[in-house]
């Protein structure tokens, strides 16, 4: 008996991938803020504009993570969902 893999809610999965990829970044600036991760904080500076090791800049890394993260999740679920049929 076979089973018919289900389709991926691109909503909900681009969300699910968001917050975590916004989570990640920011907890890479709390990390960087207390002395770690300084190679990170440079490669998420080049990739996050205004992102570095500040309270604000955290968040400002964080925002644009979670954007990212929402449009990689959502077209990471739709060519799934291409591929499986």
């Amino acid at each position: 008996m076979t089973t018919a893999a289900a389709e991926l809610d691109g909503t909900a999965f681009g969300l699910a991938f968001a917050y975590f990829l916004a989570g990640a970044v920011a907890l890479l600036g709390i990390v960087a803020r207390l002395g770690g991760g300084e190679r990170w904080r440079g490669l998420l500076g080049d990739v996050y504009p205004g992102y570095d090791a500040s309270v604000l800049g955290s968040l400002a890394g964080g925002v644009r993570a979670f954007l990212h993260g929402l449009a990689g999740g959502y077209a990471i679920a739709w060519l799934y969902n291409r591929f499986r049929r």
